[in-house]
């Protein structure tokens, strides 16, 4: 009888417990699974969105350094933040060089206070009256000399930063065509 009922009993709970052992390890290897895959899949989803981030980088450096205008980025203080090979071309001064310095040695000194007055009113809120718009402006090369210039000026925000593009197009050929034809008619 009762020793009986009591190693069954036993054998009972001890299946039981074998059971419960083994259900929860089950359980435990498919929670562990699924975790897995779903840092498997976070890694791969961040692998892929560096991926993607650099090919758009390698794309706009393309794109960019090969461009025939001047192409130059600037931050909000107007200190320099990236220029292309035609920029090189167009004003003497390497990358390098240029890194971190103003806008304003790009241009003749007449234009370098009316400059610094729009970045403060741009940095107040103020409109711009030349973001959007193609204007001909005057450069100034690394050798002191001025040139004709075409200039598209472009904004943009991230992380709660501003920054300016310039696209930039030498337009003396086109400036001493306009001057000999105005000759030939007068």
């Amino acid at each position: 009888g009762v020793v009986d009922q009591a190693k069954s009993a036993y054998q009972w709970t001890t299946k039981f417990a074998y059971i419960v052992i083994w259900v929860g390890m089950v359980f435990g290897i498919i929670v562990l699974s699924f975790a897995l895959l779903a840092l498997n899949r976070s890694a791969l989803a961040r692998r892929t969105s560096s991926i993607k981030l650099r090919d758009e980088q390698t794309k706009f450096l393309q794109v960019t350094e090969f461009s025939y205008d001047a192409i130059i980025t600037s931050d909000h203080a107007g200190n320099i933040l990236y220029w292309n090979r035609s920029a090189e071309r167009m004003f003497g001064y390497t990358a390098a060089e240029v890194s971190a310095q103003p806008l304003t040695m790009l241009m003749p000194q007449r234009y370098r206070d009316p400059h610094a007055a729009g970045m403060a009113r741009l940095a107040t809120g103020g409109e711009s009256t030349m973001i959007g718009k193609t204007i001909e402006f005057t450069g100034l090369r690394r050798d002191g000399s001025e040139f004709p210039l075409e200039l598209s000026l472009t904004t943009w925000e991230t992380n709660g930063q501003v920054f300016f593009g310039g696209f930039i197009r030498d337009i003396s050929e086109r400036k001493q065509t306009e001057a000999r034809t105005g000759e030939i008619a007068a």
